[in-house]
């Protein structure tokens, strides 16, 4: 569905898919939405009409994941049996299939510049695919156990990978070269990014924790405590906050949590405190710009806060079971 992030008005709902979505996001100029599907399918859809622009039919099982370039002239979709494919947004014709890796594969992403693709999966590596050749260009292994993030930097130069042997890894995108070994999480990792200016990295771990830490050194800078058993953590467009949440729906984390906290990356101070009366905060987000949050709660409620003065703007109702939300750009 699509909303009005100031009214909350329902605007468009997207049907067609034959099973339960698995990722949705918006095309980078905002003019369409990509979806994906345990039904095996990637579609393509118009923000203005609400009509189905094309189907990414792979005939090969649910597709974990789909993102847009950033041109948004290419869609990668993700398989879970190590298989990635790169399709031509324009025709739905698929231009590429990436398959090496000996386990599942985690959701797949492009290089800034739209050359390369990087791929993480359950047997402990991450690869970096070139688009025009279909070619591995390096593989990165070091980590003993499942690899479930990988992301580049903004440049590109650098990946950064977390691993559910509890540590992050920073690699070197063009020689594979490991440059550090976070250590400091006692359990699992789920999620990893870079700041925009490439400077910092956030981690967060099934030990309840989210950690930044220094690019550069590999040093933790701040541990933020989040009770639950699986944050997720997230920069602000600017990186000057960091956005929390339990993203385990259903899980006995939300016994006395079930929040979103908003934290200040150069203090560790927790700025806000989002909560739903009488829900569970399942799913948060930042707005592009970081002025805004979205979060969605386990009775089917959407609210929007001011990120800065923790007021909620807007609430969504009725939205049912929510497993991906993102704002339009």
């Amino acid at each position: 569905k699509l909303w009005a992030a100031e009214t909350g008005e329902c605007l468009r709902t997207l049907e067609g898919h034959k099973s339960w979505l698995t990722s949705a996001a918006f095309s980078p100029d905002g003019a369409s939405v990509l979806t994906s599907s345990a039904d095996g399918a990637a579609k393509i859809w118009s923000v203005a009409t609400g009509e189905c622009l094309r189907t990414l039919d792979s005939h090969h099982g649910a597709v974990v994941s789909a993102t847009f370039s950033v041109d948004g002239e290419s869609v990668l979709t993700t398989f879970g049996d190590s298989l990635a494919k790169i399709w031509c947004a324009d025709t739905g014709q698929c231009v590429q299939t990436f398959q090496g890796h000996r386990g599942a594969t985690c959701p797949t992403t492009f290089s800034t510049d739209g050359s390369l693709v990087l791929a993480a999966a359950t047997d402990g590596t991450a690869k970096i695919w070139r688009i025009d050749t279909g070619e591995c260009q390096l593989t990165l292994a070091g980590h003993t156990g499942a690899v479930v993030a990988a992301t580049f930097s903004a440049d590109s130069g650098l990946v950064l990978t977390a691993s559910y042997d509890c540590t992050a890894k920073i690699w070197d995108a063009r020689t594979g070269e490991c440059r550090a070994t976070l250590w400091g999480h006692e359990r699992s990792l789920l999620t990893a990014a870079f700041a925009a200016d490439g400077r910092s990295a956030l981690t967060s771990s099934c030990d309840g924790t989210s950690k930044l830490w220094d690019v550069a050194t590999g040093a933790c800078r701040l541990t933020l405590g989040h009770y639950g058993a699986l944050p997720s953590a997230q920069f602000s467009a600017d990186g000057t906050s960091i956005l929390t949440y339990n993203m385990a729906f259903g899980s006995d984390c939300f016994e006395e949590d079930g929040t979103a906290q908003i934290w200040n990356t150069a203090t560790g101070e927790c700025l806000q405190t989002l909560m739903h009366d009488g829900g569970l905060v399942v799913l948060a987000v930042f707005s592009a710009d970081g002025l805004a949050v979205l979060t969605t709660d386990n009775h089917s409620i959407a609210k929007v806060w001011d990120a800065e003065t923790g007021e909620c703007q807007c609430t969504i109702s009725n939205t049912g079971h929510v497993a991906r939300a993102a704002f339009g750009p």
